[in-house]
């Protein structure tokens, strides 16, 4: 079996149950590898979302495929508002503004008991303020048509957020914490 293409079983399994799912359902993906002698990885829980689809790929490959790659990580899952989100979908709706920097954050509160979503941007360095309540506008939008929540999206200097080292820290989930006021 070793060596062979089916070195590997990759499965899709529902994250309240951890039943298998059907193809082309999204789920969390588990993997067994049939060749490890060392450390055997038996059902190994990945913790990445995806669609996997079997059928025939129109190049002849019969590999299972993750259908648009995986969707997310389950512990970075975040739920506002009762819509689940994923911060690679707001990192993908900000890099489609060319307009602003590389660093962002997302800051979740809770305002008289409503989840409130805040995402933080910079504009890059030469953006003629003119230009900010566009850029601010063009954010949301991006948001709302990937996320389905309104954001409030604040545009802070260029240089106010941390810069990225190694893996990105971008959430600060701060709901059940008391505010500075209280």
């Amino acid at each position: 079996v070793c060596g062979s293409t089916t070195s590997q079983i990759w499965e899709v399994v529902d994250p309240q149950t951890f039943q298998p799912l059907p193809d082309g359902q999204r789920g969390l993906t588990v993997v067994t590898n049939l060749c490890s002698e060392a450390s055997p990885q038996l059902r190994f829980l990945v913790g990445d979302f995806t669609v996997l689809d079997r059928s025939p790929c129109a190049c002849g490959r019969t590999h299972a495929r993750a259908l648009g790659g995986f969707q997310g990580r389950a512990d970075d899952m975040l739920n506002i508002r009762g819509v689940t989100l994923f911060p690679s979908a707001i990192e993908d709706a900000v890099r489609r503004v060319p307009d602003l920097g590389d660093e962002f954050q997302i800051v979740v509160t809770t305002e008289r008991e409503l989840d409130v979503l805040t995402v933080l941007v910079e504009p890059r360095p030469g953006v003629d303020p003119v230009q900010h309540a566009a850029l601010v506008q063009r954010v949301e939008t991006e948001i709302i048509s990937r996320c389905e929540l309104r954001p409030v999206v604040q545009l802070v200097p260029p240089g106010t957020l941390p810069k990225t080292e190694f893996k990105a820290k971008r959430v600060r989930d701060l709901r059940g914490q008391l505010s500075q006021e209280e």
